[in-house]
């Protein structure tokens, strides 16, 4: 039976294989100056293709030109009375052609604004990604399908550009996405600039910043579901009476999918919360009102790194998840910390950061590896330069 990630990568094909027509007709089409952007599905509004969104739609030069491709009709009118017109769908052939004749296309996932084949040499394609990598994706996978393959493929051939971050990525997502160094440009990636200006949160306990707060976001795995602290001598009940008396809080982020999976005694202790991707979709936005880190495989990390406070790892099954899916082959160059084997450990860690020792010399040094040169509060300027527009 299929699982969910090669349903998708099965459906996305399909889209793809009902593209000739407009393949064909866009040989024929005059281009504009628009720039058209579109998230996962061409039904998000998130990541890398929202955050480039506000950044042009904030600008003089381009506010008049950008549009956001979302399919779903809800979404589409609550953000239209944001940025009236702004958001248009792909299902109807004025709209399809409207997107055809934009000389710019963005989008943040293998999706493009319409379902097309090589557009590189036609206009200016380029993929905004979801992150830089940690775990394998793509044509690096460990056991990547054929007809994933071949999908990849033909998407690509319609980028004319990827994004990396900084050499050491752009090799990486180079080989993930099958594309030539030459077309992987080196730039921040749009959403690291929503770490700089944080969204206000309501919530008295995060905002209180003489509490510690710990944002603890495990990986999604395709094989078992994610073990909270997995450590074989944790007890719920020392973890509670600790943070309490070290006014600690963590703060939970899982798949949306598997919110409603977590253990209903661990959100009943007073210091440990969910902060759900329902209620904060853009987690950038909020990385700031964290003091620390806790992740194993999400490409969060990276993000985080920016801030340059202390990171700790949960990857408790790293073996099985190599296996299943996959880290990239130079990860211990990228991994800033040792893992946690213990709850102890984790305890004294926390400790530790609470108190000032945790060593950050390594973290800056990752962040040096993995992240632009740039400070976030900048980032906005380097990404507008290095996008190639008009």
């Amino acid at each position: 039976m299929l699982g969910n990630k090669n349903k998708y990568t099965l459906l996305r094909v399909f889209y793809v294989f009902l593209s000739p027509f407009y393949s064909l007709l866009s040989l024929f089409v005059r281009k504009n100056n628009n720039i058209i952007i579109t998230g996962s599905l061409n039904q998000e509004y998130s990541d890398n293709a929202k955050a480039l969104f506000e950044i042009l739609i904030n600008e003089d030069k381009f506010n008049d030109k950008v549009y956001f491709v979302i399919n779903d009709k809800y979404k589409r009118h609550q953000f239209n009375k944001i940025y009236p017109g702004r958001f248009i769908s792909n299902l109807s052939f004025k709209n399809a052609f409207f997107i055809l004749k934009a000389r710019y296309w963005f989008c943040s996932a293998m999706e493009l604004p319409l379902a097309v084949f090589f557009q590189r040499h036609l206009r200016q394609v380029t993929h905004l990604g979801h992150g830089m990598l940690y775990k394998k994706i793509g044509l690096i996978e460990t056991q990547v399908s054929w007809y994933k393959k071949i999908y990849y493929i033909l998407v690509t051939s319609s980028f004319t550009y990827t994004i990396a971050t900084t050499p050491f990525c752009q090799k990486v997502i180079s080989a993930g996405f099958g594309m030539p160094l030459k077309r992987v440009i080196l730039t921040p990636q749009p959403k690291t600039a929503q770490i700089a200006f944080p969204l206000k949160i309501e919530d008295k306990t995060l905002s209180n910043k003489e509490s510690m707060h710990v944002l603890y976001a495990p990986t999604w795995r395709p094989y078992a579901s994610v073990k909270l602290f997995p450590f074989d001598d944790f007890k719920l009940s020392i973890l509670t009476n600790f943070l309490a008396d070290e006014n600690i809080h963590i703060w939970l982020r899982v798949h949306p999918r598997f919110e409603q999976d977590i253990d209903s005694e661990l959100l009943a202790n007073p210091n440990i919360h969910l902060f759900s991707a329902k209620e904060y979709s853009e987690i950038n936005s909020y990385l700031s009102y964290f003091d620390a880190l806790i992740t194993d495989f999400s490409s969060i990390y990276y993000d985080y790194l920016t801030l340059e406070r202390p990171v700790l790892f949960f990857d408790y099954d790293f073996t099985k998840y190599n296996e299943m899916v996959g880290v990239i082959d130079d990860y211990k160059k990228v991994k800033a910390t040792e893992t946690i084997v213990n709850y102890t450990q984790f305890q004294q860690q926390l400790l530790c950061i609470k108190n000032g020792g945790f060593d950050l010399e390594r973290i800056k040094e990752v962040n040096k590896i993995v992240n632009y040169p740039v400070r976030n509060e900048f980032i906005e300027k380097v990404v507008l330069n290095k996008l190639n527009l008009f």
